[in-house]
């Protein structure tokens, strides 16, 4: 069954992965497939399953990989934070975007809610819009998210009781990553060289 390329996987994923509990599998994922580039510059930083046993199945790794992925963009937002950069709305858009679930999970481990772009092509959105910028259509990239960009009504809210779990659980994969840091180097040295 090859779900990846099926124009429902999203549906798919949601319904499967839904029906595992927040947080409570005890498999974390880091999702360095291609090294790490922010908040961390490693590339040797390498994919990671923790905490699998026999008891998981498929489901439970895909669930694993899209936290580890929300954990990830949390990474990067918590750097914005500690700058002083105050994240005020967060908006979902292009293919993930479709999965209720992955955006709920983006509410719960961002702790904020999430907002939904009506278009699914955005990044198209975006170079209209500096293409737009640069010939004098709008004056300014803000100005012209504030005419090109529209979101749907629909907001997702975060869960509480989701958002201890997500806590709890972003700080093990954030220690996993320093823990095996070095580790990394060592493997590429030895198998990727």
């Amino acid at each position: 069954e090859n779900i990846l390329h099926s124009p429902d996987s999203y549906r798919i994923f949601d319904k499967e992965v839904d029906k595992i509990r927040v947080g409570r599998e005890g498999i974390i994922f880091l999702p360095y497939l291609l090294g790490e580039r922010s908040p961390y510059m490693n590339p040797q930083a390498k994919g990671v399953f923790f905490g699998l046993s026999l008891k998981h199945h498929r489901t439970h790794m895909i669930k694993a990989v899209m936290e580890g992925v929300v954990f990830a963009l949390k990474d990067c937002l918590e750097v914005f934070e500690e700058l002083g950069i105050k994240i005020e709305q967060v908006i979902a858009s292009g293919g993930g975007a479709k999965s209720r679930v992955w955006r709920q999970m983006q509410a719960d481990i961002f702790n904020k809610e999430i907002s939904m772009t009506q278009s699914t092509e955005q990044a198209a959105v975006g170079a209209a819009i500096l293409a737009g910028v640069g010939v004098g259509i709008y004056k300014s990239v803000e100005d012209g998210c504030k005419k090109a960009v529209k979101l749907k009504e629909e907001k997702i809210k975060p869960i509480p009781e989701n958002v201890d779990i997500y806590n709890q659980q972003f700080k093990i994969y954030q220690y996993l990553y320093q823990d095996l840091k070095g580790n990394f180097l060592k493997i590429s040295k030895q198998f990727f060289n």
